[in-house]
């Protein structure tokens, strides 16, 4: 039985939400990944998930370094979404710098 017993949230600034979307859209393991990220109306945009320790634990890592979630990115695309595209390491850098807060 899987037990999610944490809580992972991210809040970037709302520049780069078609970026959020194909980052979702890598984390989803089934569809609608890309509808993760919600407008909150101030400029910023958010998402929010319950998730397992070692879950939050490798997205807080993945959201310090842009060459990890690239890496991360491209295996998750080939693995389930391989007629699209997914991020580059460019807009995963830009996705990092337009983070403000990710919850510890």
């Amino acid at each position: 039985m899987v037990v999610y017993s944490e809580r992972f949230t991210l809040t970037l600034s709302d520049t780069v939400k078609d970026i959020a979307a194909k980052v979702g859209k890598g984390f989803d393991p089934d569809t609608a990944g890309e509808y993760s990220f919600t407008d909150n109306g101030d400029g910023t945009i958010s998402t929010s998930t319950p998730c397992e320790a070692q879950f939050k634990a490798d997205a807080e890592l993945l959201m310090t370094d842009a060459n990890m979630l690239y890496y991360v990115m491209q295996q998750k695309y080939a693995e389930r979404w391989q007629d699209l595209t997914p991020p580059t390491l460019a807009e995963c850098q830009t996705f990092i710098a337009a983070i403000i807060k990710a919850t510890p």
